[in-house]
């Protein structure tokens, strides 16, 4: 499935289509890395209780307006972050959550993926030196996905 701009998200039929995709909430788990992050919470935020994933990890993931945009001009994308994604709910509502983020993230400043870290209450984990988790930053795994995908397990 594939979204290309922030009003598919607020798409009912986007909603129905993604629920489809997610498939049972029992056994389902959500991976994302940065503006996948967004759209994550955004689709979660309207999801009916009974399609609900079981867990959700945030690689490098935001809630808000990137300085990366401003400075070069993409407004469009501030559309991903306004109005503000309803965390309340997806914290209620998903058993596990996790937030994953690098210290020297150049792309995502580590402070904007503590913070929905901190609105989803969701275990915090920075990763010293994974730049912004891409294969030219030398990252190719991300062990710690398994290791927080067995832990949801063990619960």
């Amino acid at each position: 499935m594939t979204i290309s701009n922030p009003q598919q998200i607020k798409n009912n039929s986007t909603i129905h289509k993604a629920a489809l995709k997610i498939g049972s909430s029992a056994n389902t788990w959500l991976i994302a890395h940065s503006p996948g992050c967004v759209t994550i919470l955004l689709l979660l935020e309207r999801l009916p209780e009974d399609e609900m994933p079981h867990s959700i990890i945030l690689v490098s993931g935001f809630t808000e307006s990137l300085p990366l945009w401003r400075q070069y001009g993409l407004t469009r994308m501030e559309e991903f972050t306004f109005p503000p994604v309803e965390m309340e709910r997806i914290k209620k509502m998903i058993k596990h959550r996790y937030v994953i983020a690098s210290l020297n993230d150049m792309i995502v400043p580590t402070e904007m993926s503590l913070r929905p870290s901190q609105q989803l209450n969701a275990p915090f984990y920075a990763r010293p030196d994974s730049g912004h988790f891409l294969g030219d930053d030398g990252v190719t795994e991300l062990p710690l996905v398994l290791e927080l995908l067995k832990k949801s397990l063990q619960k």
